[in-house]
């Protein structure tokens, strides 16, 4: 009895100890089995939270959450691939061997510019700094956050779920009030903000709200933003079909609203076609852009970041809630060919499918995807340009008349 006591104690000990190692760049070995076939493998330490999901054959794509950037906040902090040809998601992670998808040390949600007609405008939230990044000053804080797998609290250990959720609340602070005595945070606040992300199979359901404490006038608020690291091309859905090379000057691909009015979809892809990023912001709150005016920029892409224009020029009167909800997405796409490009993405545990024409073409087919096999195809965005037939013996028939693009899901047909 005392031998196993002693045991238990000793496997506890070793079984801390590698949850914590998990605030670092490493994540050592967790031996644990995963009876249901879940999507998602987390560790966390009660600080940080790394989340393991399949990305393809190949791949295990790690996404970390931790206080980071110069406000230090509680966000994303990096996204990897690993190697792994086996089906088990990877318990054993090398920082030193992997694949890194997402920039370090730099924002994908918010900021926002504040506009001061006396002071000058300012950035606060996100990545910056109070007047400058060298000031020191945070305009931002993390107030909470909690970590759940299928709903239940996660404070401290390793388990597998479907779906990991991280809610974090934040403190956006107003740049018109100096910080008090001294301290290296400004004092009075300006926007509380709740951000909360779910997290399965490599893709990050983002859902962010704000409630205005003041009147204000937002400069530009670019919401959604891609970090995506080593992006060599680019393609956006109304804008850029087929793939351009990612440019110096910023303002190479921009797009006007006036142009894309429903812009609400791009994609990356790095130099040796094995990773990939689509970034979706969902038509509701101000992803419906009504924030932002017809000669406004709707995307913008700076050749290292990318961003969903959300907020440009507009008076916020206190008390006001607005919210945007959109999806980072790291999956293999069933193609990317001369023709076209097509992946898959989740929301509301439906799955869509997107694609993307790069040229006009009378008929091409496709295996279904999974799931589809026998199924009647719903659009719920398409410009015309391109269309979807139903799914016939497990084959999906595309058309294009041109460049275009076209979104939607599948249903099974009834009897």
């Amino acid at each position: 009895m005392k031998f196993k006591k002693l045991l238990s104690i000793l496997l506890s000990v070793i079984f801390v100890a590698c949850i914590v190692s998990c605030d670092t760049d490493d994540c050592h070995y967790i031996r644990q089995e995963n009876p249901a076939s879940k999507r998602n493998y987390i560790m966390t330490d009660g600080k940080s939270a790394t989340i393991v999901s399949k990305y393809n054959a190949d791949y295990d794509i790690i996404i970390r959450f931790a206080k980071v950037l110069k406000n230090n906040i509680y966000s994303i902090d990096k996204v990897f691939l690993a190697a792994n040809s086996d089906e088990q998601l990877s318990t054993y992670i090398d920082a030193n061997k992997h694949t890194l998808c997402k920039q370090k040390n730099t924002d994908i949600i918010g900021p926002i510019m504040v506009k001061r007609p006396i002071s000058g405008d300012s950035w606060v939230g996100g990545n910056h700094l109070y007047l400058n990044q060298e000031s020191g000053i945070k305009s931002a804080a993390t107030n909470s956050f909690s970590i759940y797998a299928d709903g239940t609290l996660v404070e401290q250990g390793a388990v597998y779920a479907d779906v990991v959720t991280i809610d974090v609340e934040n403190t956006i602070f107003d740049p018109d009030v100096a910080p008090l005595n001294g301290e290296r945070i400004l004092s009075s606040p300006l926007i509380a903000e709740n951000i909360s992300y779910s997290i399965s199979g490599g893709e990050i359901l983002v859902n962010v709200e704000h409630c205005y404490l003041k009147d204000v006038h937002v400069g530009v608020y670019y919401g959604m933003q891609s970090a995506f690291k080593g992006t060599k091309f680019i393609t956006t859905q109304g804008g850029y079909y087929d793939w351009e090379k990612n440019p110096e000057d910023k303002d190479i691909l921009n797009i006007k609203k006036a142009d894309v009015p429903n812009f609400n979809r791009f994609s990356q892809r790095s130099s040796n076609n094995i990773y990939y990023q689509n970034s979706i912001l969902l038509p509701c709150g101000l992803g419906t852009h009504d924030y932002i005016n017809d000669s406004s920029n709707i995307f913008i892409n700076s050749g290292k970041k990318a961003y969903h224009v959300l907020i440009d020029d507009k008076k916020i009167a206190k008390g006001t809630m607005l919210s945007w909800k959109g999806i980072y997405n790291w999956r293999k796409p069933i193609v990317d060919d001369e023709y076209n490009y097509i992946y898959e993405y989740y929301n509301d545990g439906r799955k869509y499918i997107s694609v993307t024409a790069k040229k006009p073409y009378e008929s091409i087919s496709i295996p279904a995807p999974e799931g589809s096999e026998d199924g009647i195809f719903h659009t719920t965005e398409s410009d015309d340009n391109i269309s979807i037939d139903n799914t016939i013996a497990n084959i999906v028939k595309l058309s294009a008349k041109g460049k275009g693009s076209i979104c939607g899901f599948f249903t099974p047909k009834r009897e």
